[in-house]
């Protein structure tokens, strides 16, 4: 099972862009949620823009990526279990720190 393989970041390229793709990819495929599947299918590009920046945001010595790999176990585990209310709150929290670890908990302004 593809969530189950990428959820412990087996097989990781340099920053875990590839492996965090194929991992929110496999979420939704379990919530069989197949619009949000195809649409980051279409936006995969982008998101792997995003993916490579927040990579790059955890090398150092703090052990970030270690940190993803933990939250994603801990999101796949209610999965296995059939308890989707728990993997929900998780990914929303692990989605919460991955914009707060990228933006170091600042609010990104986009206005011009």
């Amino acid at each position: 099972m593809v969530i189950e393989q990428t959820a412990n970041g087996k097989g990781v390229d340099g920053h875990g862009v590839e492996i965090g793709f194929l991992f929110r990819r496999a979420v939704t495929e379990a919530a069989s949620n197949h619009y949000y599947t195809a649409s980051i299918d279409a936006l995969k590009a982008h998101i792997a823009v995003g993916m490579h920046l927040h990579g790059l945001s955890l090398l150092g010595p703090r052990q970030g990526l270690e940190q993803v790999y933990e939250e994603h176990n801990a999101i796949y585990n209610p999965i296995a279990d059939g308890r989707p209310d728990d993997a929900q709150r998780l990914m929303k929290a692990h989605l919460e720190g991955s914009r707060d670890r990228l933006f170091e908990g600042r609010v990104l302004d986009l206005s011009f």
